[in-house]
């Protein structure tokens, strides 16, 4: 009996000792797992950053930050990258910003698998590429963005998110457009530099939920739900396709949808093509727009006593980039006519 007690001890304690070495595998196997991870994070992040750089360098551009360091208090790993700057490549020129930022910080993000992440500082700088004096300075919420860990971006899918966005124009007294505000944006880009003739090059899907524009002497001009839906295709002869499949919003009670395509030809960009525009709302719109001005009693005399449609269906054609109604060009002094109108009738 002694012999058999004696046994059974025996086995608990090499059950024991199998249990404590098959935990200290686990053990030893997650730290292991862990570390071959973070390494290879790591090096995927840097090796994220040096792509960005050599596909921007192969279309004429310069991607440049100041520093970039990792992070010592993340599970995962993070490199914090400062000021990254988009510039052109001028040869007889100092290069100059076509896009810069405070601060990146580009992670794995658990929450979006096989994925780098992107947190850009929502103090960003943006310059028009024809006119390298002419930037807007924008505010607001971080944008996050994420694309696959294992593909290319030149072949990938990239979605964008941003809580709220804010410009403010620096002369308020003499711009049209004073402030926009932009909330709950959600944006995915496919972008293909490998397609064929026969593929799309480019597909953006852009959600908005809602954009104010503060117009000098109007009204705040609310936009809603907008929704774009385009694809780009390359053809010969640097000529581009811009497929406008679908483009819906609300600007106040007018409902807005559109489609069309467009001719961009490079590296001049000046479109030409048609869109078919469809308003449903429009003698709603107007009656509120002119309330809202406190103003013209005269003109609201005439058009209340005028039928205005509810619905208008019309083609607009663009030409070398400008707007034609008909045979009616659409420039920008549209708006300086309006407010002679307004004057006009205005008591």
């Amino acid at each position: 009996m002694f012999n058999n007690n004696k046994r059974h001890l025996f086995n608990r304690k090499k059950k024991s000792y199998q249990k404590f070495l098959l935990m200290g595998l686990m053990f030893f196997l997650f730290w292991g797992t862990f570390l071959f991870s973070h390494v290879y994070l790591k090096q995927t992040i840097n090796l994220f950053l040096t792509n960005q750089q050599n596909i921007l360098t192969k279309q004429g551009l310069i991607f440049k930050f100041q520093s970039a360091s990792a992070s010592k208090w993340t599970i995962w790993p993070q490199v914090i990258v400062a000021y990254p700057t988009i510039q052109k490549d001028i040869s007889s020129h100092p290069p100059q910003i076509l896009w810069q930022a405070k601060q990146a910080i580009i992670f794995y993000s658990l929450s979006h698998p096989l994925s780098i992440s992107i947190r850009l500082n929502g103090e960003q700088l943006f310059c028009s590429l024809n006119n390298l004096n002419q930037c807007i300075q924008i505010h607001g919420n971080s944008w996050n963005i994420h694309t696959s860990i294992f593909k290319n971006i030149s072949q990938n899918s990239i979605y964008l998110q941003c809580d709220e966005i804010f410009y403010t124009s620096p002369s308020q007294s003499t711009e049209t457009i004073q402030s926009i505000q932009v909330k709950n944006l959600r944006s995915k880009l496919h972008w293909n530099i490998q397609a064929t003739p026969q593929d799309s090059l480019a597909f953006l899907s852009l959600n908005i939920q809602q954009m104010t524009v503060n117009v000098n002497n109007l009204s705040p001009q609310k936009l809603k739900n907008v929704y774009i839906q385009a694809a780009l295709v390359q053809e010969p002869n640097n000529l581009y396709k811009l497929l406008v499949q679908n483009i819906n919003s609300s600007w106040n009670n007018l409902a807005i949808n559109s489609s069309g395509k467009l001719y961009l030809p490079f590296p001049q960009m000046a479109p030409t093509g048609e869109l078919s525009l469809y308003l449903n709302g429009v003698n709603q719109a107007i009656y509120e727009q002119l309330s809202s001005l406190k103003c013209c009693n005269k003109l609201q005399q005439e058009l209340s006593q005028t039928s205005l449609p509810s619905q208008i269906h019309l083609t607009l054609l663009i030409r070398d980039g400008v707007l034609y109604l008909g045979a009616i060009p659409l420039e920008t002094r549209w708006y300086n006519d309006l407010k002679m109108l307004i004057r006009h009738y205005a008591k």
